[in-house]
């Protein structure tokens, strides 16, 4: 990596109660994608961000896409919400309907069984504390 890219880089990551802009992570992505290795991008999580942010970011990923640089590759996630789905139309899409119920139930089972057993929780609360848990994880 170019030592003025690593520079712009540490600025925007090591500087302490800074947090990078948009504009800033764009400009860097767009020097990142410069160079002559393939760059990989993983936005997990798109469906967390303001509507207005994730608009910002399907049409900057959109435009990567229209360079039709095949040293870019990118995965985006995000749960189907409808301004996501219109917007990434241009992407493709894999669906994952798989069912993860069994797998969070075992894991929460441990981790839960876990705390029981150092004390740190009641048996009256671990069923309560599981459904939470596993409603909240809405298969995720």
């Amino acid at each position: 990596m170019p030592s003025t890219l690593q520079d712009e880089l540490e600025s925007a990551y090591l500087t302490p109660q800074y947090t990078p802009t948009l504009a800033t992570l764009f400009g860097l992505l767009k020097s990142l994608i410069q160079l002559p290795d393939i760059t990989y991008i993983v936005i997990d999580g798109l469906d967390e961000c303001s509507e207005n942010d994730r608009y910002r970011l399907l049409t900057f990923f959109t435009g990567l896409i229209a360079l039709q640089n095949q040293r870019i590759k990118m995965i985006l996630s995000s749960r189907p919400e409808i301004d996501i789905m219109k917007s990434a139309s241009e992407f493709s899409q894999i669906s994952l309907d798989v069912e993860n119920r069994h797998d969070i139930e075992a894991y929460i089972d441990d981790e839960i069984h876990q705390k029981w057993e150092t004390g740190r929780i009641s048996l009256s609360i671990m069923k309560e504390i599981k459904e939470a848990l596993i409603k909240g994880a809405e298969g995720m």
